[in-house]
């Protein structure tokens, strides 16, 4: 399912990359997510997973960029309204269903329009321990293609994507783990000059897995 958003960023010349990301965390209840060290501007999202259960919304300053739930995993990603102030600490709570494995984190991305820079959402998942690439195809260059990756088993490790078309999917930061079974992971890829990347496959060692990717517009 893919849903196209307007941008700002037709004219844009930058293309915006990842920054930074605050310490994964893993927990059979509410998720607190610590902040990156960031400058100010940036523009932080959040990418939470929840097994059997379910996040009661978002925080306050926060909404909800896009969820999707395969059988009993659900994978949601956040984006908070305000951008960073330089100065950003401590640790914003992400409500969750108790006694489920939880897992998230909190990255940063600069070079962001100012306003609609969310293009050409899209989402799959797997029941194979692979995980397809999504289709991202957004309004103009200057775009950062991004997907949220998360398995229900990634404690062996997760691959970037290979085999797509129109990109190159790379690993923005080492996917975060843990005993308790989940796996979630950041992918990125350039679309400096715009067009479609599409497809592709990686390995992340879980029966279920859920993508969610979209363009970032630049500035």
């Amino acid at each position: 399912m893919i849903k196209l958003y307007g941008g700002r960023g037709e004219g844009a010349s930058v293309t915006p990359s990842f920054v930074a990301a605050g310490a994964g965390v893993n927990a059979f209840n509410d998720l607190d997510l610590e902040y990156p060290s960031v400058a100010a501007g940036m523009v932080f999202f959040a990418q939470v997973y929840s097994q059997l259960g379910e996040s009661s919304g978002a925080p306050d300053g926060w909404v909800l960029v896009h969820e999707f739930t395969d059988g009993a995993v659900t994978q949601y990603v956040y984006r908070r309204t305000a951008r960073s102030t330089g100065s950003d600490s401590g640790t914003v709570t992400f409500s969750m269903t108790l006694g489920d494995p939880n897992q998230g984190r909190i990255y940063a991305f600069e070079d962001v329009a100012l306003a609609d820079f969310i293009e050409s959402i899209d989402d799959t998942y797997t029941t194979n321990g692979s995980a397809d690439g999504p289709t991202v195809a957004p309004n103009g260059p200057a775009r950062l293609a991004v997907a949220f990756v998360s398995s229900n088993n990634g404690v062996t490790g997760m691959a970037a994507f290979t085999g797509e078309s129109g990109g190159d999917w790379t690993e923005a930061v080492a996917e975060q783990t843990s005993g308790n079974g989940p796996g979630i992971q950041l992918q990125t890829a350039p679309l400096a000059a715009g067009g479609t990347i599409s497809g592709g496959t990686a390995a992340v060692d879980g029966v279920r897995a859920i993508v969610i990717g979209f363009a970032l517009a630049g500035t």
